[in-house]
């Protein structure tokens, strides 16, 4: 688990469990962020590219976003692209910018 460590320290959520801990599923987004998060240490361990995310994410002028809170810009890309999947994101990216903050980043809701 020690290469997985040197990822599993920028997630917010995902910390090597198996499961989703009941504490984060009883957070808005919990589980989804949780397996996200889960999913992005998995992708750099396996080696997986992850520059059709990337490229995503600087195609609607997300580059700059939040660049000094300690997230990587890769899992930031992978985020982006789940909420575009799902339909939330316009160009520009306001929403998933509100979202990300409102949502991802509440310090106050994880421990």
């Amino acid at each position: 688990m020690e290469n997985a460590d040197k990822f599993i320290r920028h997630c917010r959520y995902y910390h090597g469990e198996k499961t989703c801990p009941e504490r984060i599923k009883q957070l808005p987004a919990g589980e989804s962020l949780w397996f996200y998060e889960m999913r992005w240490v998995q992708f750099n361990l396996d080696g997986e590219d992850l520059q059709l995310y990337l490229d995503e994410y600087n195609a609607y002028g997300m580059s700059d976003f939040s660049r000094d809170d300690g997230v990587p810009v890769s899992l930031k890309a992978v985020l982006f692209n789940r909420f575009y999947k799902s339909g939330y994101v316009e160009v520009g990216g306001a929403h998933f910018r509100q979202w990300y903050l409102r949502t991802y980043l509440q310090k106050d809701l994880i421990g």
